[in-house]
Order: C-alpha cells, then structure tokens, then sequence
C-alpha cells in the first residue's frame, strides 16, 4: 500500500493505452473457490446495488445489477492473481464486489475516474453474443468483447467502455469479480 499525502504511483496499464485481455488466469481450484464463495453470497441479502450509480450509469438500462461483497481469503488468493500478471498493482489497495447482471442490467459508457486501474474476471462458463452483457469499448475506434470464462480484462480509467444490456436470451445472468484500484 502507498502511504503519504503525495505518493507517486506508477502508472499501472502505461504500456496498455486501452484494455488488455488475459486468458485461463486462474486455476480451477481458485475458480471453484470463488463459484462457491458467490453462491453462498447469493443466498443471503443484497450488499449493494447499482441503484446507487450515477444517473449517467444508467442510461436506457432498465434493471439493476447486483453488487456483491467478496470474501476477504478469495480477495486477498485474486490479488496474487493480480499481481502475478501486473506486479505494480501491489502498489495499489484493491477493492473487490462480484457484479451479477440480471436481464436488462447493463452499464453505460463511461471511464473509471479515480480509479487507476479496473480489472474484470468473467465467471460464467459458457457466453454467446446473443446474451448481450458484451464488453464494448474505444480502441482507435469501438471494439466489443464477449465474455469468456476465466479471462481477465484490465484497463486504465481513461478508457471509455459500457456493457451492453443481458439480453432474455441469457440462459443465467452474467457474473463477474470486479476489482477496483484505489
């Protein structure tokens, strides 16, 4: 953790001027931990909701997304993960919440101010585009990710992004371990 009133941070993504994909970044042990960790969470109350977004979080998006406390062991075993693959992040505190998106849920655009760094772990094994909840983002021009199991998305807050509303053809709804710099 960086202490002082001024500490100099590097700055996390410098060599990623956008979003940066990482592939199968955690081990199925690890995976199963976090599936159990968010399904025990599922079945107690709502910690957080996207109810208390900005209102320009929430343009055209009809239904909340579910926010979700993280164990604290599985966010101390995903911040290795992050480490192992950045390891500047070590500089930074993280903040972790699982984000659930029901139908209709999504995120307009927007950049993650004050925010060094974001990182999204996709944990649903199977996604297709027809399910909506699509990353899309500016990249010399705007490119969409579709969410793939066990890959880690990180970018800058500089990086103007949304999420596309999870359409009824979703066989479940779209889960993610968000990590947040701060």
């Amino acid at each position: 953790m960086v202490t002082g009133s001024n500490p100099v941070r590097p700055t996390i993504l410098s060599l990623y001027k956008y979003m940066k994909i990482f592939k199968n970044v955690c081990d199925q042990d690890f995976l199963d931990l976090i599936h159990d960790d968010l399904n025990i969470r599922l079945q107690g109350p709502t910690d957080l909701s996207s109810k208390g977004y900005d209102e320009s979080l929430r343009i055209g998006i009809e239904t909340d997304i579910v926010v979700l406390r993280v164990e604290n062991h599985i966010a101390s075993m995903m911040r290795k993960v992050l480490i192992k693959i950045l390891p500047d992040i070590r500089l930074y505190d993280i903040k972790f919440t699982y984000q659930i998106m029901p139908y209709n849920a999504g995120i307009s655009k927007h950049q993650d101010i004050n925010k060094p760094f974001a990182a999204t772990l996709y944990l649903n094994k199977v996604w297709d585009l027809n399910y909506g909840g699509l990353l899309v983002y500016e990249d010399k021009g705007l490119r969409a990710y579709c969410p793939a199991y066990n890959t880690l998305i990180l970018n800058t807050e500089k990086t103007l992004h949304l999420v596309t509303p999870v359409t009824k053809a979703a066989p479940e709804y779209r889960y993610t371990l968000q990590c947040f710099g701060v």
